[in-house]
C-alpha cells in the first residue's frame, strides 16, 4: 500500500489531473468521513463509472478506513467499493497494485456481508449496498443493474434478434416490453415466469458462495422478502416481445 506522503501520488492521475491532492482528502475521510470529502473523492476516483491509475492506490486505504468504522457507518465506502468493482476490468488495474487492491476487495466482501446481516436498512439502500455486495463477488451485470429494481426498470438485450428491452417492476410478474411504456399504454408486453419460488434455506456459508438463488436467501433473511422477490422474477425466463424468443433474463441483462 503507497503511503500517504509518497511522491507517488504526484504521478498517479485521477479524473482532474494529478493525484497529490488524494491523501488529504483520504486523511480528512479517516478523521470524519462525511458526505463533503466522500462526494470529491468519489468524483476524483470514479467519475461517471472511470477508474484512474489513484483510484487503485487509494482502495486499500478506503478499505483499512471502512474496516474501524462501525457497521452502520460503512455504507458509502462498500457502494464505492462495489461500483468499482463492476466497472473494472481485472486487467485495467495496473500491475504493481493488482496484489494491493486484491487484498482491499477480499476486505470489502467480508465487510458488505456482516454490513448486510448486522445493520437494518431501508429497502432502498438495502438494494444499493447488495448491488455493491454482488459486484464485489464477481456478479458483475448484477452489480451495475440490481439498484434499477427501486427505479421500476431494468435493460435486457435479446440474445435471438438483439432488440433493446426493457424489464418493468411489475406485480405480480415482471414484465418485458421493446417501448419505453410512458408515452402509451398499449406498448407490447409479455410476462416474465419467475424462478421457483423455493430459494436456498439461509446459513452464514452463502456469504461465500455469492450467485443470485442466494442473494435471494440473505434477502429474505434480512426482511426484505420484497427484494427477495424481485430477485425470483430476475432469476426466471422472459419471451421477448419481438421475436417471441425465449431466454433467461440474468444472461441478457445489458451492460
Amino acid at each position: 500500500m503507497i503511503s500517504l506522503d509518497s511522491p507517488e501520488w504526484s504521478v498517479l492521475q485521477h479524473a482532474y489531473g494529478a493525484a497529490s491532492d488524494i491523501p488529504e482528502l483520504l486523511t480528512r475521510l479517516r478523521v470524519q468521513p462525511d458526505d463533503e470529502v466522500w462526494d470529491e473523492l468519489w468524483c476524483c476516483l470514479c467519475h461517471q463509472y472511470t477508474t484512474y491509475s489513484a483510484t487503485y492506490a487509494a482502495l486499500p486505504h478506503l478499505a483499512d478506513i471502512a474496516r474501524a468504522q462501525p457497521p452502520s457507518a460503512r455504507e458509502r465506502f462498500l457502494n464505492f467499493a462495489g461500483v468499482v468493482a463492476a466497472w473494472t476490468e481485472e486487467e485495467a488495474v495496473p500491475a504493481p497494485y493488482r496484489a494491493d487492491v486484491a487484498r482491499a476487495m477480499e476486505s470489502f466482501r467480508a465487510l458488505a456481508g456482516e454490513a448486510l446481516l448486522l445493520h437494518r436498512y431501508e429497502q432502498s439502500a438495502f438494494i444499493y449496498l447488495l448491488e455493491a455486495f454482488a459486484a464485489l463477488h464477481g456478479l458483475r451485470k448484477l452489480g451495475r443493474q440490481l439498484s434499477r429494481l427501486d427505479d421500476g426498470e431494468l435493460e435486457c438485450l435479446c440474445p435471438h434478434c438483439e432488440a433493446h428491452l426493457l424489464i418493468l417492476v411489475e406485480t405480480p410478474a415482471f414484465q418485458l416490453t421493446t417501448e419505453d411504456p410512458a408515452p402509451s399504454s398499449h406498448a407490447k408486453k409479455t410476462s416474465v415466469v419467475p424462478a421457483s419460488s423455493n430459494a436456498p434455506p439461509w446459513t452464514p456459508s452463502l456469504l461465500h458462495h455469492v450467485d443470485v438463488a442466494s442473494l435471494r436467501a440473505l434477502a429474505a433473511h434480512a426482511g426484505h422478502d420484497q427484494v427477495a422477490e424481485w430477485l425470483r422474477q430476475l432469476e426466471g425466463t422472459g419471451s421477448c416481445p419481438a421475436c417471441g424468443g425465449s431466454f433467461e433474463l440474468l444472461s441478457a441483462l445489458s451492460w
